[in-house]
């Protein structure tokens, strides 16, 4: 076990306590105590450990990342640290506010030793399908205006089921990358194990007939 991980671990556990009323960690209620706990002093290290097990072609620059965004705004974060876009669109709809002021919070207070991203929002019911491809065909394509190699990639963990399946189509039609964060879930954390993360690029079908 790495020193990371034995700090990952460590924290972890006060997490735990944190989250059963064991431990305080500052005001509010339990539960807002955790999620503080988890993006001030826990998030950072899984998201270094995160970026530490990418995949050498996810390490190029990319020029854009858009990222769903559902009711918790930390995959978006992690997928964000791991990966360093130089711009950030957010996907989100109205009950993801909360998600997306996280993430804003997050961008602001954070110091880090590369560039933080232009960060653009966009909010649409997630079902409304036409309205996510336009927002996303059109950000992509002024990323692209100056650059038509520009890197583009999207990060289809959060929000809706119904956004996942339209970011993927998207892709396929956009030329661009899809990644996931994946991670191992944790029945007595009941949620997925910090350190676990890890960023999964989805290779896009070739649609066509084939021979046997």
């Amino acid at each position: 076990m790495t020193s990371i991980d034995e700090k990952i671990r460590g924290l972890t556990m006060r997490w735990h306590a944190i989250a059963t009323g064991l431990e305080a960690f500052g005001a509010g209620t339990t539960s807002q105590q955790a999620v503080r706990f988890q993006l001030e002093e826990l998030l950072p290290l899984t998201a270094a450990r995160c970026r530490e097990n990418l995949e050498p072609a996810l390490r190029k620059p990319a020029a854009g990342l858009v990222s769903l965004v559902g009711m918790s705004p930390q995959t978006t974060i992690i997928m964000v640290e791991a990966l360093r876009p130089r711009e950030l669109l957010l996907i989100a709809s109205e009950q993801s506010k909360v998600s997306v002021a996280e993430i804003a919070k997050w961008m602001s207070s954070s110091t880090r030793d590369w560039q933080t991203p232009r960060l653009e929002v966009a909010y649409i019911p997630p079902t409304d399908s036409q309205a996510i491809a336009a927002s996303v065909h059109r950000w992509v394509d002024s990323r692209r205006g100056a650059d038509a190699s520009a890197r583009v990639v999207i990060d289809a963990t959060g929000g809706k089921k119904s956004m996942s399946v339209v970011a993927g189509m998207l892709a396929v039609q956009l030329g661009v990358e899809v990644v996931y964060l994946d991670s191992v879930f944790d029945p007595s954390l009941k949620m997925p194990r910090p350190g676990s993360e890890v960023i999964v690029r989805i290779d896009l079908p070739v649609f066509g007939s084939t021979k046997e």
